[in-house]
Protein backbone atom coordinates (compact mmCIF):
# COMPACT_ATOMS: atom_id res chain seq x y z
CA UNK A 1 0.00 0.00 0.00
CA UNK A 2 2.87 2.37 0.75
CA UNK A 3 4.12 1.93 -2.80
CA UNK A 4 0.73 2.97 -4.18
CA UNK A 5 0.40 5.99 -1.90
CA UNK A 6 4.01 7.17 -2.02
CA UNK A 7 5.01 10.04 0.24
CA UNK A 8 1.45 11.32 0.56
CA UNK A 9 0.68 9.13 3.61
CA UNK A 10 2.05 8.12 6.98
CA UNK A 11 1.01 5.08 8.98
CA UNK A 12 1.15 4.74 12.77
CA UNK A 13 -0.31 1.94 14.87
CA UNK A 14 -1.64 2.73 18.35
CA UNK A 15 -1.95 -0.23 20.70
CA UNK A 16 -4.70 -0.16 23.31
CA UNK A 17 -3.96 -0.14 27.02
CA UNK A 18 -3.74 -3.69 28.35
CA UNK A 19 -2.33 -5.29 25.19
CA UNK A 20 1.31 -4.36 25.72
CA UNK A 21 2.43 -7.99 25.99
CA UNK A 22 1.55 -8.53 22.30
CA UNK A 23 3.62 -5.64 20.91
CA UNK A 24 6.60 -7.81 19.97
CA UNK A 25 4.48 -10.30 18.03
CA UNK A 26 2.56 -7.49 16.32
CA UNK A 27 5.70 -5.66 15.24
CA UNK A 28 7.42 -8.81 13.96
CA UNK A 29 7.85 -8.53 10.20
CA UNK A 30 5.88 -5.27 10.05
CA UNK A 31 7.36 -1.94 9.03
CA UNK A 32 4.91 0.17 11.01
CA UNK A 33 5.63 2.48 13.93
CA UNK A 34 3.66 1.26 16.95
CA UNK A 35 2.80 3.59 19.81
CA UNK A 36 1.60 2.21 23.12
CA UNK A 37 -1.41 4.02 24.57
CA UNK A 38 -1.25 4.67 28.31
CA UNK A 39 -3.34 6.12 31.12
CA UNK A 40 -1.84 9.59 30.59
CA UNK A 41 -2.78 9.84 26.91
CA UNK A 42 -5.84 7.53 26.78
CA UNK A 43 -5.98 7.91 22.99
CA UNK A 44 -8.37 4.99 22.45
CA UNK A 45 -10.82 6.34 25.03
CA UNK A 46 -10.63 9.98 23.96
CA UNK A 47 -10.99 9.10 20.28
CA UNK A 48 -13.63 6.41 20.81
CA UNK A 49 -11.53 3.91 18.86
CA UNK A 50 -12.71 0.39 18.06
CA UNK A 51 -10.57 -2.69 17.45
CA UNK A 52 -9.01 -2.61 13.94
CA UNK A 53 -10.06 0.98 13.17
CA UNK A 54 -8.03 2.89 10.60
CA UNK A 55 -8.41 6.59 11.24
CA UNK A 56 -7.72 8.48 8.03
CA UNK A 57 -6.66 12.08 8.60
CA UNK A 58 -6.00 14.80 6.05
CA UNK A 59 -2.82 16.88 5.90
CA UNK A 60 -4.20 19.15 8.66
CA UNK A 61 -4.83 16.13 10.92
CA UNK A 62 -8.60 16.48 10.50
CA UNK A 63 -10.49 13.19 10.54
CA UNK A 64 -11.76 12.26 7.08
CA UNK A 65 -13.22 8.84 7.86
CA UNK A 66 -12.86 5.78 10.07
CA UNK A 67 -12.32 2.59 8.06
CA UNK A 68 -12.77 -0.54 10.17
CA UNK A 69 -10.85 -3.60 9.00
CA UNK A 70 -13.41 -5.98 10.52
CA UNK A 71 -15.93 -4.56 8.04
CA UNK A 72 -13.49 -4.07 5.15
CA UNK A 73 -11.15 -7.03 4.67
CA UNK A 74 -7.85 -5.91 3.15
CA UNK A 75 -7.35 -9.43 1.76
CA UNK A 76 -10.25 -8.72 -0.61
CA UNK A 77 -9.77 -6.35 -3.55
CA UNK A 78 -12.75 -4.16 -2.61
CA UNK A 79 -11.57 -3.67 0.97
CA UNK A 80 -7.99 -2.96 -0.04
CA UNK A 81 -8.87 -0.61 -2.87
CA UNK A 82 -11.45 1.15 -0.72
CA UNK A 83 -8.78 2.07 1.81
CA UNK A 84 -6.31 3.15 -0.89
CA UNK A 85 -8.98 5.35 -2.52
CA UNK A 86 -9.93 6.88 0.84
CA UNK A 87 -6.33 7.68 1.68
CA UNK A 88 -5.73 9.21 -1.73
CA UNK A 89 -8.82 11.43 -1.31
CA UNK A 90 -7.62 12.49 2.14
CA UNK A 91 -4.15 13.33 0.81
CA UNK A 92 -5.68 15.48 -1.94
CA UNK A 93 -7.67 17.64 0.49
Amino acid sequence: MREELGDQSAFIGIDAIGYEEYNDSFAEGVDLPLLQDDTDAEVWTRWGAEWRDVWVLDSDSVLVEIYNLNEHNLAEDAGYQGLVDLMQRAAAR
